[in-house]
């Protein structure tokens, strides 16, 4: 049975192979054919991530140093490096597509530290990709004023256990805990989807609570001529 895993671990025998010879070994094979699955699956994973990593590695590479906003700044100030507070503002990105929103939005944390969210027609909050004590900024893509407002428990990261999914039997809700981390807001024209709000307190909930950087050209410095 060495000899099968050894050819394995030095990529000598494909895994489909390994399984047949542990099979004809006979002794083991529950055990043994368990762990070659098990294996099998962590190393695509494993290639997987690789593979991600690499395409970011080569786009971010690529990418032009981007321009500094005061507003960012103090923002980052009061609610990012602090880390903990007892309640944040989230931070918008309003402007036209292709100026570098979201881009701009990712570089405020190591990649490892976002949790990305696509929100576009969203009416539930999908935090499947955030990880306690390790996302440090949540990007809320093309979010609406109005799925703001109604998960604006979660935007205010305070200090306690925030439900989402909630329904009458509880069987589909989770609980997250927020206070290290902070949001972003990514949308074309924040100020016309607060204006599109149903409800009056929904709009002045977001008002009190965005911070909100209009942008109208590329985020990105441009080379000088």
């Amino acid at each position: 049975m060495n000899w099968i895993w050894n050819a394995v671990q030095t990529s000598k025998m494909d895994p489909s192979d390994a399984e047949i010879e542990i099979t004809r070994v006979g002794k083991g094979v529950r055990f043994n054919l368990a762990d070659l699955k098990e294996r099998t699956m962590r190393m695509e994973t494993l290639a997987q991530e690789e593979r991600r990593a690499a395409i970011r590695t080569k786009v971010y590479g690529a990418l032009k140093p981007f321009k500094s906003y005061d507003v960012v700044n103090d923002w980052l100030a009061a609610f990012m490096y602090p880390a903990i507070c007892a309640r944040k503002k989230f931070l918008v990105l309003s402007g036209p597509s292709t100026v570098g929103k979201s881009y701009f939005a990712r570089s405020l944390v190591p990649t490892a530290a976002l949790c990305e969210v696509n929100s576009a027609n969203a009416t539930h909050a999908n935090l499947t990709l955030f990880k306690e004590g390790i996302t440090r900024l949540i990007l809320w893509d093309e979010a609406s004023a109005d799925f703001i407002a109604a998960n604006r428990k979660l935007m205010q990261h305070a200090p306690v256990e925030i439900d989402t999914g909630m329904t009458a039997s509880g069987l589909f809700t989770k609980y997250y805990f927020l206070a290290d981390a902070c949001s972003v807001v990514c949308t074309n024209d924040w100020d016309q989807s607060v204006r599109d709000c149903k409800k009056p307190d929904a709009r002045n909930w977001c008002t009190d609570n965005a911070v909100v950087l209009r942008v109208s050209e590329p985020m990105w410095i441009s080379a000088s001529p």
